[in-house]
């Protein structure tokens, strides 16, 4: 499991935001600038800590979701875990992810897995419409349950076997 940060909108423009601060205050060292430079760069850490330690207690099983038809809903769900005695988890997102390396053996840049057919090897987006599941909170110790609704666009069997779980708590500038 690789840990990523990822910058989206929202932090961008507050980063841009402090380093314009950040430049007042050393071009004029009024203490409020300061103060404000300090904290702003204090919440970027912060959020950096908070998070990571919130996603290291996070274990995350994919339920046997049942065989979905053309049109209709397949609900997957999760089985969230924060084994965590002390963090609790806030505003979780799972998501499916496509497999770069079975779309290299086919010859597509960002594709997934496919039960062995002996017709096609086409990647799971194709057959799906992917979706994210969202947990609000789970205590410590505690095991949650997500869903995610998925439409199958044509036949053809699919397997799912990576996932991507991020957070964006406590401020929503860094995705983790």
């Amino acid at each position: 499991m690789r840990r990523r940060y990822h910058l989206h909108l929202a932090g961008v423009l507050y980063i841009a935001l402090a380093v314009l601060v950040g430049i007042a205050a050393a071009n004029r060292p009024n203490n409020l600038l300061v103060w404000v430079f300090g904290v702003m760069l204090s919440a970027v850490l912060v959020s950096g800590i908070v998070s990571g330690v919130m996603m290291l207690g996070v274990r995350v099983a994919r339920l046997d979701p049942r065989h979905g038809r053309v049109g209709e809903p397949l609900v997957v769900r999760y089985a969230i875990t924060n084994r965590s005695w002390l963090m609790p988890i806030f505003n979780l997102h799972v998501a499916e992810q496509p497999d770069p390396e079975a779309g290299a053996k086919h010859g597509k840049g960002r594709a997934a897995r496919i039960a062995p057919a002996p017709e096609a090897t086409t990647d799971w987006t194709d057959l799906l419409d992917a979706a994210d599941a969202w947990v609000m909170h789970a205590g410590p110790g505690e095991t949650v349950h997500g869903e995610a609704v998925m439409w199958p666009r044509r036949r053809g069997p699919v397997r799912l076997d990576r996932l991507r779980v991020w957070s964006t708590f406590p401020f929503g500038l860094i995705r983790k």
